[in-house]
């Protein structure tokens, strides 16, 4: 498999209803602890950031791909 069919293959799974549910699911996650109020302790205030940052990496993925995948074509190109 070539490098542009990964890259397709990869971006083919952000058009599935499954990744729809996924990231339907991930954002209503982020909206519900994207508070602090709630928090105690030092631990549980890093443990929701590590939650909130990987929930936001999700979130973005699609769009990061499509970038890279620009990127990668552009410098095909060259």
């Amino acid at each position: 498999m070539t490098k542009n069919e990964e890259f397709e293959a990869i971006l083919d799974v952000f058009t599935s209803d499954g990744w729809k549910f996924i990231l339907e699911d991930a954002i209503s996650r982020k909206k519900a602890i994207d508070f602090i109020y709630d928090i105690q302790t030092i631990e549980e205030l890093y443990k929701r950031k590590g939650e909130i940052d990987t929930l936001n990496w999700l979130i973005s993925l699609k769009e990061w791909y499509q970038y890279s995948y620009e990127l990668y074509q552009a410098n095909e190109d060259i």
